[in-house]
């Protein structure tokens, strides 16, 4: 009893449901070749209408764009001429760099100049530049002023206002002559600067600096001047102009530049004259006053101050050597008396006292030893030795007294050489001061004449060379009038049209795969089931104008490829399969997914196989297959539930499958399914039918499927072709996984007819 239940298990979903439990689920997407040639193959007729689209609207605006001519002309800056030779640097030289340049640009395209410019093409006769010379436009139609009217009536209620208007240029009659000018008066003035020196030519300035390019040529002193208008003769004239009034214009600037330069100098060489003949006079004043004859000059000078610097050095030497010298005998009688210091004395009195007073030393020397202490002459010699001592004491005295004179001396000497030395130091500085002032006014007469004599040079130089000047631009190349519009290129204006419609349209094809959340091929179907195959695709029945009902489109020769893949969901299901009481249940994640003719079509091509199938029908919900077949109501699902049968079960001769029919009003669906009634029910039909097939309630709006799934051998998952969501299907597969069910197999239901081969090989599709 366990081995067959056992084996009956491994035939259910349940048991199966562990062979594809650890299958490997793929959820990321993957975009490869064949994607995208898919992609572009189901969106061919959207690209290659916004392709059309797109090179329409380049060519209607094309054609309704006015044609724009442009017209170059030439100019090089930094022509060198004679006069600019002969004045040097009272000019700038030729050579500017790329900051001038650009000064240069601004003046081409400032009011002032363009202002020159139209005067002299009379701009104001041409309607280009003239709106009062333009035709008046025809009267706008209904549709025209209808339309500006909701323009302001928005413009209104969006509190947008209308653009201040331009303030007009003051009039001569606006301030009275001899009338001070308000503070608004001046402000409108000052406000409107731009336009008083443009004067009547504003209005056409305006239109011509709009239109007017200048630009340099890399880094080269060479500047394009290109004008663009709707007439190549006046583009090329506008060109032309501006680069000979350009010309005009700077040699004018250059000649007033010549003519105030000269009118200042005339005026400075006249005060640069007197200036140089007051600073003359100075000089042969101050000269005649100067000192320097007496004085004897510079050199002598320096050899006085040269030899009493010397005789200072020597007296300052002379008097420190004897003031050292009694400084050094002071201090020796003062700690150890005269008669000591007569040692360091240089004289021949002091020398023959001291000899005297050895030679009595030496004789008291031997009277002692010879009489002793009371000798008579002792006293004598010691008297004698004692006046020696005076006399040699007084002598160092003198000699004392001696050098203090000397000292006083060499002191007096030395300051009588000071004196004289800065009395001549004093006077050989007021010398000095009075060369210096002598040179400062050389200097400033130097220098006046210096700049007499350039300003002359310069006056002189600028008089005559006037005549010799010429303007530091040339024409390189005047401009021709163009022969074809530079603005539109038709063939690369129709070219962007059709290659941006073109990437419109590959942009909203890749747009619209990418947010396409639905399920589109069996690529796509198989990532998101993981293990769970797809073992066809069922394409949709039509007939010759419109779709039509499956059951009767099968048997048509169009419609060969719709039981071919039924045929296959057939094989596939009953390869192997040589048991009795088979069942095998559709289901779907959400209604309207073909899950009902699928089932009726598979119990249509196993009926033709001679088994016996029967098709029950357990959605109490939907109760479709009545409708579909129109097939009486009983017996029904319901009957056989409740037990009462009257009637045997009914064979439709259409897909020669029994039907078992539901019938709605029952208050617990699930509940009857789940019940022990249904399980009796179902093993009735075991031992009658060969295949059972359940066409079961939708798994994600009632979980009425759960319990026929669990008892089914074969669950087939349809999904309808661009309908199916992936959110859905991934709740789907959410849903069984709780409840520990896998299908069998995924069929992709009511595939386009155009999509059919982009599926399956051509060689299948032969067939």
């Amino acid at each position: 009893m366990n081995n067959e239940t056992n084996g009956r298990l491994g035939r259910t979903a349940i048991g199966r449901n562990l062979e594809y439990s650890d299958a490997p689920r793929d959820d990321s997407f993957t975009l490869n070749l064949g994607d995208i040639a898919r992609i572009l193959w189901r969106n061919v007729w959207i690209i290659a209408l916004c392709a059309g689209l797109g090179g329409a609207i380049a060519t209607y605006l094309v054609l309704r764009i006015t044609p724009i001519y442009v017209a170059t002309a030439q100019i090089l800056l930094g022509q060198e001429n004679r006069a600019d030779d002969a004045l040097g640097s009272l000019f700038k030289r030729a050579d500017r760099d790329n900051g001038e340049i650009y000064g240069e640009i601004s003046i081409m395209t400032s009011g002032r100049f363009l202002s020159r410019v139209s005067e002299t093409l009379a701009l104001a006769d041409l309607p280009e530049f003239n709106p009062a010379l333009v035709p008046a436009p025809p009267a706008p139609s209904l549709f025209a002023t209808a339309t500006e009217s909701l323009k302001s009536s928005i413009k209104q209620l969006l509190g947008k206002q209308d653009a201040d208007p331009e303030p007009a240029a003051p009039q001569d009659g606006d301030i009275a002559p001899g009338v001070p000018a308000s503070g608004a008066d001046r402000v409108r003035s000052a406000a409107t600067a731009e336009r008083s020196v443009r004067g009547d030519q504003a209005v056409y300035v305006d239109t011509l600096a709009r239109r007017l390019s200048v630009r340099q040529q890399g880094n080269s002193s060479v500047l394009d001047i290109r004008f663009t208008s709707p007439d190549p003769m006046v583009a090329a004239a506008v060109a032309n102009t501006v680069a000979d009034q350009y010309i005009t214009f700077q040699l004018e600037d250059k000649l007033a530049s010549i003519k105030r330069l000269t009118d200042g100098l005339d005026k400075r060489i006249s005060d640069m004259r007197s200036r140089l003949e007051a600073s003359e006079r100075s000089v042969i004043a101050f000269r005649s006053q100067s000192l320097d004859g007496d004085s004897g000059g510079t050199d002598w000078m320096d050899q006085q101050l040269g030899e009493l610097s010397s005789r200072l050095v020597n007296a300052t030497a002379q008097r420190s050597e004897l003031e050292a010298e009694r400084t050094q005998i002071a201090s020796l009688i003062k700690e150890q008396g005269a008669v000591a210091a007569a040692g360091v004395l240089d004289s021949d009195l002091i020398r023959r006292l001291q000899q005297e007073q050895a030679e009595s030393r030496l004789l008291e020397v031997r009277l002692r030893d010879r009489f002793g202490d009371t000798s008579g002459r002792l006293e004598d010699i010691t008297d004698q030795i004692a006046e020696t001592d005076k006399a040699v004491e007084n002598e160092v005295r003198r000699i004392l007294a001696e050098m203090e004179n000397k000292v006083a001396v060499a002191a007096a000497r030395e300051a009588s050489v000071r004196r004289q030395f800065k009395e001549l130091e004093q006077a050989y500085l007021g010398w000095a001061r009075e060369q210096i002032e002598l040179s400062e006014l050389e200097r400033e007469r130097d220098a006046n004449r210096l700049i007499y004599e350039t300003f002359l040079t310069t006056f002189t130089q600028s008089t005559e060379m006037v005549t010799l000047q010429a303007a530091d631009a040339r024409v390189v190349n005047y401009a021709e009038p163009p022969l074809s519009p530079a603005a539109p290129r038709k063939k690369i204006s129709v070219a962007l049209g059709l290659i941006a419609g073109l990437c419109a349209g590959l942009g909203v094809a890749f747009l619209r795969a990418f947010l396409d959340t639905s399920v589109d091929g069996p690529a796509k179907l198989r990532r998101l089931l993981g293990g769970v195959p797809v073992y066809t695709t069922i394409p949709v029945a039509r007939g010759i104008l419109r779709r039509m009902d499956p059951i009767k489109a099968i048997g048509q020769p169009r419609n060969a490829a719709l039981k071919e893949s039924i045929r296959t969901l057939r094989n596939m299901l009953m390869i192997g399969r040589a048991t009795s009481g088979w069942k095998i249940s559709v289901m779907s994640a959400l209604p309207n997914e073909g899950k009902t003719t699928t089932s009726l079509l598979l119990a249509q091509s196993v009926a033709q196989t001679g088994k016996s199938v029967i098709l029950v029908e357990t959605d109490l919900r939907g109760a479709s297959i009545t409708r579909l077949l129109k097939v009486p109501q009983h017996p029904s699902l319901n009957d056989l539930l409740s037990g009462i049968v009257t009637e045997p079960l009914h064979k439709d001769d259409v897909t020669g499958a029994y039907i078992l029919p539901a019938q709605k009003g029952n208050d617990d669906p699930g509940g009857l399914l789940l019940s022990e009634r249904m399980a009796g029910v179902i093993r009735q039909l075991e031992s009658e039918f060969d295949i059972i097939i359940f066409d079961t309630a939708p798994i994600l709006s009632v979980s009425d499927a759960l319990p026929i799934l669990r008892q089914s051998d074969e669950i087939v998952l349809a999904v309808r072709w661009k309908k199916s969501s992936v959110d859905s299907l991934n709740d789907c597969m959410r849903k069984l996984r709780h409840a520990n069910i896998t299908p069998t197999c995924a069929v992709l239901t009511m595939v386009g007819r155009r999509n059919f081969r982009t599926y399956w090989s051509k060689d299948y599709a032969v067939y």
